[in-house]
């Protein structure tokens, strides 16, 4: 899921600043959604993360959020694929794949 702090972060150190990255929170803040199935339709809810279904920009803050998620240095192996991320961590015992686990950072 992507949280939109960290991505507009990414962003600015990608060299994007000023009204483009104000534009950018813009997009990404205040939006709500709801589901329709049949006649019923739910209550409209804010979403604190994750980008637009659907939109021309989704796949690209997708793209963005995970492009520097294989240069963690980290006891695994990443499978990146489109939207689809899997992490795999290896070890000997329990122990040492937990420790593995419990080494990601998010910054």
């Amino acid at each position: 899921m992507v949280n939109h702090q960290l991505l507009l972060n990414k962003l600015y150190l990608m060299g994007i600043g000023g009204m483009a990255l104000q534009w950018m929170e813009s997009y990404l803040t205040d939006r709500k959604q709801y589901v329709t199935y049949n006649t019923s339709t739910s209550t409209m809810l804010k979403i604190n993360n994750g980008v637009s279904q659907g939109s021309v920009l989704g796949p690209v803050l997708v793209l963005i959020d995970i492009n520097d998620m294989s240069e963690l240095e980290l006891n695994k192996t990443d499978n990146l694929f489109a939207d689809d991320t899997a992490l795999v961590f290896t070890g000997d015992t329990y122990d040492q794949i937990f420790c593995n686990i419990s080494a990601i950072s998010i910054n």
